[in-house]
C-alpha cells in the first residue's frame, strides 16, 4: 500500500519502474486528479487507474489503485485493471503462451465481505494465478502446505508477527481449502516472515502474496523489501519464466534486477523498539516516524543476485 502517491518523489517512481508489473494500492487519487498523474507516468508502461472513492463530502477519498505493466510484455491478450468488486482488481497477461491472472486486493477491514468477493466465479484457476495486496488481517504463523510430489515434506509458515486477528483463521482456512499457498514466511526469500507494516503502534504482517499450485510448481520466490516511502513495505513476487528467470511481478511498489549492489536498511528488534518507544512519548504522524527510522537504522551494502529456486523444501 502506498498511502497516497501525490507526495512521492522521483526516487520512488524509479524504484517501481524496475519491475515488469506494478500494483500500487491505496493511492487516494480521485477522478479529477487522474489525468495529471497518468500524464506523468513512464512511457515504458501501459497504465490503468482505478480511482479512489469518497464516502463523505469532507475528508479525503479512500482506496484507489494504479496498475502498470511494461509494454514489452503487454499484448492483445492482456486485460489490465478490471475492477471486479470494490478493493478487488483483476489483471490478465499472457507470458510465453501462458495465461497469468493477477488479483490486486485492498481490504478496508470487513473481512467477511472480502471472502465473499473472493468466492466470485471470476476467480478461476485457469493458468497461473497470483493474489496480492493489503488484506488488513493478521494470521500469525498459521498456514501450511502439503506438497503433491512424492516424498515432499509438510511445510509450515514462519512469521515475526505471532498474533492472529479477527478473520485470521477464516483467511487461512479459505486459502487452504482452495489449495493455494501464502508466500509470506514460506518462500526462500522470506524465510523468517518479515513485517510488512511498520507503524507508531507496532509492526505487523498484513500484506500478503498468495499463489495457486501451478505457480508454485513452475517456480516463484517472494520477499519483503525495506523502504520508507510508506508505512507499508513493498512485497515482491518473482516468477520464473519458461526460458529464464526474468519476469518480476510486483505488489506494492517493488522491483529487482538480475545483479545489483545497493545500500539497504538493516531492521532489528532494537530499531523497531525505538519507533514504538517514541510513540509512548508523543503521537506521531508518518513523516515524524520516517525521520526517526532514518536516524536509527543501520545501512548495509548488499549484492543482490538473480534468485534461484531450490528443488527441495
Amino acid at each position: 500500500m502506498t498511502a497516497g502517491v501525490y507526495n512521492k518523489d522521483r526516487n520512488f517512481w524509479e524504484y517501481t519502474e524496475r519491475a515488469d508489473f506494478i500494483s500500487l494500492g491505496e493511492t487516494w487519487i480521485e477522478e479529477k486528479d487522474g489525468k495529471n498523474l497518468m500524464d506523468n507516468q513512464s512511457n515504458k508502461f501501459i497504465c490503468k487507474l482505478i480511482t479512489a472513492k469518497r464516502e463523505h463530502v469532507k475528508g479525503r477519498a479512500k482506496g484507489g489503485f494504479l496498475i502498470e505493466v511494461k509494454k514489452s510484455i503487454y499484448n492483445d491478450e492482456a486485460k489490465l485493471g478490471t475492477e471486479m468488486e470494490e478493493g478487488l482488481i483483476k489483471s490478465e497477461l499472457c507470458l510465453n503462451g501462458e495465461k497469468l491472472t493477477i488479483w490486486s486486493v485492498y481490504n478496508s477491514g470487513k473481512s467477511e465481505d472480502l471472502w465473499e468477493k473472493m468466492n466470485v466465479d471470476d476467480i478461476m484457476e485457469e493458468g497461473i494465478m497470483i493474489i496480492g495486496g493489503d488484506f488488513n488481517i493478521r494470521i500469525g504463523e498459521k498456514g501450511t502446505y502439503w506438497g503433491q510430489e512424492e516424498g515432499e515434506d509438510f511445510s509450515k509458515r514462519a512469521s515475526k508477527d505471532k498474533c492472529i486477528s479477527n478473520g485470521g483463521r477464516q483467511m487461512v482456512e479459505f486459502v487452504e481449502n482452495k489449495g493455494w499457498i501464502i508466500l509470506n514466511g514460506f518462500s526462500d526469500g522470506d524465510a523468517e516472515g518479515e513485517f510488512t507494516f511498520i507503524g507508531t503502534r507496532g509492526s505487523t504482517v498484513i500484506d500478503y502474496v498468495i499463489v495457486n499450485e501451478k505457480v508454485w510448481d513452475r517456480g516463484i520466490d517472494f520477499r519483503v523489501e525495506c523502504r520508507v516511502d510508506s508505512d507499508h513495505a513493498p512485497v515482491c513476487a518473482l516468477l520464473e519464466a519458461k526460458e529464464s528467470l526474468n519476469r518480476v511481478v510486483i505488489k506494492d511498489n517493488v522491483g529487482t534486477k538480475s545483479v545489483e549492489e545497493r545500500d539497504i536498511m538493516s531492521w532489528t528488534t532494537e530499531i523497531i523498539n525505538i519507533v514504538e518507544k517514541e510513540e509512548d512519548s508523543v503521537e506521531l504522524r508518518w513523516k515524524d516516524t520516517k525521520a526517526i527510522i532514518n536516524s536509527s537504522v543501520k545501512w548495509k551494502t548488499m549484492k543482490n543476485y538473480k534468485w534461484r529456486l531450490g528443488t527441495e523444501r
